[in-house]
């Protein structure tokens, strides 16, 4: 942690331990139906959950939706960036109707389409 304002926010937001109840990775599907997508950046272990049969993707901080717009988590709060746009990489795979995110309403129409219009625009020409 290099700025100042980081080291105050990590302190203020540090992470407790919590018990884990079951270790999850990449492509492991739960008993609900949701494949893990591993997706690093935002945080080290940041997962995003795909539902095949229900056309479900929840993103969680890797991408916000707001104000109608798609965006990265910021920048502030993500140690390795060039990472989280990589990760991005996995929403262009399976194919989902709805979004949902960690900040901000779903999107419930043209979902796949936005998300990858908007993952396609953060790569370098």
């Amino acid at each position: 942690l290099t700025r100042p304002l980081n080291l105050l926010i990590h302190r203020r937001y540090r992470p407790g331990c919590e018990r884990v109840d079951e270790l999850v990775i990449e492509g492991h599907v739960t008993p609900e139906g949701f494949t893990v997508l591993h997706t690093p950046g935002h945080a080290p272990g940041h997962l995003s959950l795909h539902h095949a049969d229900a056309g479900l993707l929840i993103t969680g901080d890797a991408i916000s939706h707001r104000g109608g717009r798609l965006g990265l988590p910021p920048s502030l709060f993500t140690p390795n960036m060039p990472l989280a746009i990589e990760s991005l990489q996995k929403f262009l795979k399976p194919d989902y109707q709805v979004a949902c995110f960690g900040h901000g309403p779903p999107l419930k129409e043209q979902a796949r389409e936005r998300i990858e219009s908007f993952v396609k625009s953060l790569q370098p020409s």
